[in-house]
């Protein structure tokens, strides 16, 4: 049986919109949520106490997921009002790996 947790406590946040966690070797999905979560942590600093729901996600697989530390990156693309545009990308080595793009709806 495959082993579908992931290991959200070992994703460490080292500045604004930088963060780190291990990834295994192939796994496209949990590596998917580590940048989601990355970037929910970003809109959660943008939006203070208001609530912000997930709208719309697209994940683009952009390169070979090998096991060891991978970097997350998230960038805000345009905020609203009412949304939150905002993307990131995954990378090993300085390699691209996947790249996320989001839109958040706030309040």
């Amino acid at each position: 049986m495959t082993d579908l947790t992931v290991a959200y406590s070992k994703l460490v946040f080292d500045q604004d919109g930088v963060s780190h966690a291990p990834v295994q070797a192939g796994d496209t999905v949990g590596t998917a949520a580590l940048l989601l979560r990355s970037i929910e942590h970003e809109v959660a600093a943008l939006t203070g106490d208001a609530p912000a729901e997930l709208v719309t996600v697209s994940t683009d697989i952009t390169g070979k997921i090998s096991s060891g530390e991978a970097v997350f990156k998230t960038r805000l693309d345009r905020k609203t009002r009412t949304l939150i545009f905002i993307g990131g990308e995954a990378t090993q080595d300085d390699r691209s790996i996947l790249r996320m793009t989001t839109i958040y709806r706030i309040g």
